[in-house]
């Protein structure tokens, strides 16, 4: 997995990754909210220290203006972002995210007496990668490390 750089967002994108990686399905009304809360308590922390907060804002800029100012006045140019491999991240958050629903649905079955079983249920999926041309299967990760899995390829 690579290592996250939350040095590279500013304050509030990081307030934001850290909550979704508390609860990564929560709803946007629901972090809105929870970051206008936070908002809020701050101000409260700013004025109570006795700072002037709508004259702070005012000396605020957008990212916009600077983002311009930098690169249309001063000719300054950013270096791209470094490739990433994303794909197996997105592949397991997917997978934990499927594996949390179907459970979900699992204790509602249960609950209502159309499933059971001797012990507790347990959601398990697998993602499997499947040849078009062929019709071979396999799991994804052995897949991933095979680069490959079929004599098609």
């Amino acid at each position: 997995m690579p290592e996250h750089r939350f040095d590279e967002f500013d304050e509030i994108d990081t307030q934001i990754l850290v909550i979704l990686s508390e609860n990564p399905r929560m709803p946007y009304q629901k972090l809105s909210r929870r970051l206008a809360d936070e908002a809020a308590e701050m101000r409260r922390l700013l004025v109570r220290g006795g700072v002037i907060v709508d004259d702070l804002l005012d000396d605020f800029v957008s990212y916009s203006v600077v983002r311009t100012h930098l690169t249309e006045c001063l000719g300054e140019r950013r270096d791209p972002s470094p490739a990433c491999d994303w794909e197996e991240d997105r592949i397991d958050q997917l997978d934990a995210y499927a594996v949390d629903e179907a459970a979900d649905a699992l204790r509602s079955l249960a609950n209502k007496g159309k499933l059971s079983a001797g012990g507790e249920l347990q959601a398990s999926l697998s993602f499997e990668v499947t040849c078009s041309a062929c019709g071979v299967s396999v799991p994804f990760d052995e897949a991933l490390q095979a680069e490959g899995f079929c004599d098609c390829s």
